[in-house]
């Protein structure tokens, strides 16, 4: 069964053009069921007249007719009027478009969901984006990945992808082979379907999903293929490890100037000290000449 709608040829979603099912089993999108319901409200319709069948009377009685009169007889009291209440919504009678069965649809809401429809569109959506290239901008078709990081990529990024530096080490192999070697962002399961892995992240819940996940609980959410949140976090990290490299480079060209300064004062220093005892070696030796000689002139003044 196609996932388009035969009136309108839309694709079947999960919002204005979700697939409806009539009683006949004819499958439409809800917009144009909508349509198909105000367009028969604004048309005319016929409508059979509904006669009143009159009650026979009874042989005993007679009818009375308001000509006659009898003795003692008093004139019915007319009925009591009955408030006046609301009118409920009636239903309307739409015709399948495919086999002119009419059917009597009070709301569009009220038709079955084709659930089976909405799944078909969902495997191709999730399809076409695991099968399309996660590194250009344009929508390539994915041919290749990487094991390490986990990107899908074209054939021309796969021979560019180890050229950059946080790649030159990466395993580029194509999907078949990505596939018999298991992916590692794929290698660890769901744990409500132990049979699934996780391949998508939903940015609304802010968990990990699988298929099976996004069908049955997650259905118009917003999510991304892990890969591609992966290749995010791996350009992060790049860029990081960038930032960290400069700034040690910066850290150590500090470290060198900072030793080379304190080399220089410590020169300074052993200079400075080795003058000081110098001086004071060379003042101490003129002091004792001069001790000397001031005992000399003492003693020729002085004998003993």
């Amino acid at each position: 069964m196609p996932a388009v709608c035969s009136i309108c040829f839309h694709d079947y979603d999960n919002s204005l053009h979700v697939p409806r099912n009539f009683s006949c089993g004819h499958t439409f999108c809800h917009q144009c069921l909508e349509n198909l319901r105000t367009r028969s409200l604004t048309t005319p319709q016929r409508s059979s007249l509904s006669t009143t069948s009159t009650t026979p009377h009874s042989p005993m009685t007679s009818p009375i007719s308001p000509s006659s009169s009898v003795q003692g007889a008093t004139a019915a009291p007319p009925p009591p009027s009955s408030p006046s209440t609301p009118l409920s919504p009636s239903p309307t009678m739409i015709s399948c478009p495919t086999c002119q069965v009419s059917h009597s649809i009070l709301h569009i809401e009220s038709l079955p969901k084709n659930f089976g429809l909405i799944e078909t569109f969902i495997q191709q959506n999730l399809l076409e984006i695991t099968q399309r290239c996660t590194v250009c901008d344009e929508p390539h078709e994915g041919t290749h990945q990487c094991l390490d990081c986990g990107q899908v990529m074209c054939g021309k990024l796969s021979r560019q992808h180890t050229k950059y530096n946080f790649a030159k080490d990466h395993r580029v192999v194509t999907l078949a082979e990505a596939e018999a070697v298991g992916n590692s962002l794929s290698s660890f399961m769901c744990l409500e379907h132990p049979t699934e892995s996780y391949q998508f992240y939903d940015e609304i819940c802010q968990q990990l999903l699988c298929l099976n996940c996004i069908q049955r609980t997650h259905l118009g959410h917003r999510f991304r293929p892990i890969a591609e949140i992966f290749d995010e976090m791996q350009q992060l990290q790049t860029k990081i490890r960038v930032n960290l490299s400069d700034q040690i480079q910066r850290l150590k060209s500090a470290e060198d100037a900072t030793q080379d300064e304190s080399f220089t004062l410590h020169v300074h220093f052993e200079e400075l000290n080795n003058e000081i005892n110098h001086y004071f070696r060379q003042l101490q030796q003129k002091l004792l000449e001069h001790k000397g000689r001031l005992q000399t002139h003492l003693f020729k003044l002085c004998p003993s």
